[in-house]
C-alpha cells in the first residue's frame, strides 16, 4: 500500500461521529449565482447548515448560516454570519495571506480532498483573504493561490455580514500551486471540511469561536474532527 493510501486510512479509522454535509449538485438557481457577497440569488434562500461552539457544540449567541453546492468543476459556498446590529465589525484590510487575518472576525473552510490534506481559505468582512496549502507546510503553503472567486457584503444596520465563494478544483495534479487537487466529492468518495468562525470583541470572554464540526479544543486544525462532505 502506498504511502498517501497509508496515510488516508489512518485518518478514516480515526473519525468517529463526525457530522455530514450533504451537497446540492447543479441546479438552474445555481448557475444564475453572481459573486458578490449578497446571497440574493434563489439558490441562497435556505441555508441548512449551522456552527456550533468550537469545543462544546453547545448553540452560540451569534449564528453563522452557510450552504454549499458543486457545479462543473466549481464548488460554491454562501455563509451569512449573524452579528450585533449597528455595532462595527472587527477586521482590517490586509495583504493577501497576511497572519494578522486571525486578530479580527474572520471566515474560514478547511478542505480535504481523497488526492490531498488539506487547504485553507480565510476572509474577514473586508475582503481580505489568506488560501493556504496546509498540506505543504506554513513554508510553501502561501505559494498556492485557490483562484477562488470571493466576494463579501456587510449590513451593519441589520447586524450580518455574508460571504459568496466560487472554489475551482480539478482532478489533475499536473500544477499544485493553483486549485483544490481532487475529483468532485461523491458518496463513495466523499472530501472532509470544516467551516469554522471567529467573531473577537476586547477580552477572550467577549470571543466566540464556531465550527460546523466541533473539534473539542481551541484550535479549528484538527483533521480528524472534519465532517463529511458529500
Amino acid at each position: 500500500m502506498s504511502g498517501i493510501k497509508q496515510y488516508y486510512g489512518k485518518i478514516k479509522d480515526g473519525r468517529v461521529d463526525v457530522p455530514v454535509y450533504t451537497l446540492t449538485r447543479a441546479t438552474e438557481a445555481m448557475q444564475a449565482i453572481v459573486i458578490n457577497g449578497r446571497l440574493d440569488e434563489p439558490f441562497w434562500s435556505e441555508l441548512p447548515g449551522r456552527l456550533t461552539e468550537l469545543q462544546t457544540g453547545e448553540a452560540v449567541k451569534y449564528a453563522t448560516e452557510f450552504k454549499i453546492g458543486v457545479h462543473d468543476n466549481d464548488l460554491y459556498l454562501g455563509i451569512l454570519c449573524r452579528d450585533e446590529p449597528g455595532q462595527p465589525l472587527n477586521a482590517m484590510e490586509l495583504p493577501r495571506n497576511d497572519f494578522a487575518l486571525w486578530q479580527g472576525d474572520v471566515v474560514e473552510i478547511l478542505l480535504e480532498t481523497p488526492e490531498h490534506s488539506y487547504y485553507q481559505i480565510a476572509v474577514n468582512p473586508v475582503g481580505s483573504l489568506a488560501d493556504l496549502d496546509r498540506g505543504a507546510g506554513l513554508a510553501h503553503g502561501p505559494r498556492w493561490d485557490a483562484q477562488a472567486e470571493v466576494a463579501v457584503h456587510v449590513d451593519q444596520e441589520s447586524g450580518y455580514w455574508s460571504v459568496e465563494m466560487r472554489i475551482p478544483f480539478t482532478p489533475s495534479t499536473q500544477d499544485p500551486l493553483h486549485e483544490v487537487v481532487g475529483p468532485p466529492p461523491t458518496a463513495d468518495k466523499p472530501w472532509h471540511f470544516n467551516l469554522c468562525r471567529q467573531r473577537i470583541r476586547g477580552q477572550d470572554a467577549e470571543t466566540e469561536v464556531s465550527a460546523f464540526s466541533p473539534t473539542g479544543e481551541r484550535g479549528f486544525h484538527n483533521i480528524l474532527k472534519f465532517g463529511v462532505l458529500k
